[in-house]
């Protein structure tokens, strides 16, 4: 396990992982402070307010955890710095492939963590705080490995649309014509965001060696 934490860190590097446990702690004592004020405030303006900023204070704290991710897969581009430094470490391949498994433990965790947390306070938005997190997770692991920046962009646009698709069906008026109750919608939401993530984590540490030495072959 050492070895798989010393690689993640050999490409992420430390202050890269400081500044994001630091945005991380932000963004949860910021989540804490509007929780707070909603909670003791008698004013419906107020709340109205903290509640339309607490649910994008939730999906934060995913998308932070996945921007380190996302260097992993940059150095194996050959037109971004650093590609030929870590190209020349001695056995880069298997780093590259114990790095990109740590990086989706870490992820899982995270996430999962913030989930059970969020559970607490509101079961849908934990819900929805795992799809989203694994699905751009096991997304950015299937094509992460593209040889252009824009093969990776595209498909993680798409499941930010399909997000965005998602809570717009969500709706408490069972008179609705397009009606679907939260709770089963985001449990089979989540399901399928934990099943993007688990393909996406095996295809990508299968092929990270290969991937890694493509511009040799």
């Amino acid at each position: 396990m050492r070895k798989y934490i010393r690689d993640f860190r050999i490409f992420t590097g430390k202050t890269t992982l400081i500044t994001t446990l630091w945005s991380v702690l932000a963004v949860i004592a910021l989540f804490v402070g509007i929780l707070a004020v909603h909670t003791l405030t008698d004013s419906e303006t107020i709340k109205g307010f903290c509640e339309g900023f607490l649910p994008m204070f939730c999906s934060l704290i995913p998308i932070i955890g996945y921007i380190p991710c996302n260097m992993l897969f940059n150095y194996n581009r050959a037109v971004n710095p650093g590609y030929k430094y870590f190209h020349s470490l001695p056995d880069s391949p298997k780093r590259f492939r114990r790095a990109i498994a740590t990086s989706n433990f870490f992820t899982a965790a995270i996430v999962l963590i913030w989930a059970g947390a969020l559970w607490l306070w509101s079961p849908v938005i934990s819900l929805f705080v795992v799809f989203m997190g694994l699905s751009l997770k096991g997304v950015q692991n299937i094509f992460g490995h593209a040889r252009s920046a824009i093969g990776m962009t595209v498909p993680m646009m798409v499941i930010i649309f399909a997000m965005g698709f998602l809570i717009g069906f969500i709706s408490p008026d069972s008179e609705s014509l397009f009606y679907m109750s939260p709770d089963g919608i985001l449990y089979a939401a989540a399901a399928a965001g934990t099943a993007v993530f688990v393909i996406g984590t095996i295809y990508s540490v299968a092929v990270a060696e290969k991937k890694w030495q493509r511009e040799n072959d």
